[in-house]
């Protein structure tokens, strides 16, 4: 891909100039009634940088950041640069779903999307674990090798064990962040058409449940 002209984007920084000036104006201003708080600069400069069309519309996404950075990052009283200095690290990091979730500031019907990973620590009325199917639970790669043993190093075979109880963790954690219900759903076909079946975790939660 070409990079732009030098001229091209000096010409858009001089247009952001304005947003420079303004936001620094406060920046530094403890003053009560000159005060702006992070939610109020960032929902400004994304209305500035829509108006001269520098930026794509974010739709509902940006209403969910701003209601969630309302709730988290409200301050009072003292200047945005204080803001920022005390919530850098928040900002530099990615918020995902985690974050979103445990959030007061947000509505609570909400459906969530997120990985095993994303979901660990947190807990929610009702719970949806999609494609438990084995070759996921556990991976067609670890099925692989422990099916044939000895078509394989002992350290592949070792490793393959290793995987095959992370793997059970992982869907043990997955069910485990339900409160009231839990729906495990899987599919007879994979995506390559051939018959699949659900994952051997749910044999031990069956017979748990029957004992």
């Amino acid at each position: 891909r070409q990079r732009p002209e030098m001229p091209f984007i000096v010409e858009r920084l001089r247009r952001l100039q304005p947003l420079f000036q303004s936001i620094e104006s406060h920046l530094f201003d403890p003053t009560s009634e000159n005060h702006l708080g992070i939610a109020e600069t960032l929902q400004w400069t994304y209305d500035e940088l829509l108006k001269r069309k520098m930026c794509k519309n974010l739709g509902e996404k940006f209403d969910v950041f701003i209601r969630y950075v309302r709730s988290e990052w409200a301050e009072k009283g003292i200047s945005l640069f204080e803001q920022f200095s005390r919530h850098v690290i928040d900002m530099t990091a990615s918020i995902n779903e985690g974050d979103l979730v445990s959030s007061e500031g947000l509505l609570s019907d909400r459906v969530f999307i997120m990985t095993v990973y994303k979901g660990k620590g947190l807990e929610f009325d009702n719970v949806v674990i999609l494609e438990a199917n084995d070759g996921t639970y556990p991976y067609f790669t670890v099925n692989r090798v422990l099916s044939n043993p000895d078509d394989y190093s002992s350290q592949d075979v070792e490793r393959a064990r290793q995987e095959r109880m992370e793997d059970a963790r992982k869907f043990y954690v997955a069910l485990s962040r339900a409160k009231k219900r839990i729906c495990v759903s899987f599919s007879k076909k994979n995506s390559f058409g051939r018959l699949s079946r659900l994952t051997p975790f749910m044999k031990s939660v069956v017979n748990l449940f029957r004992q």
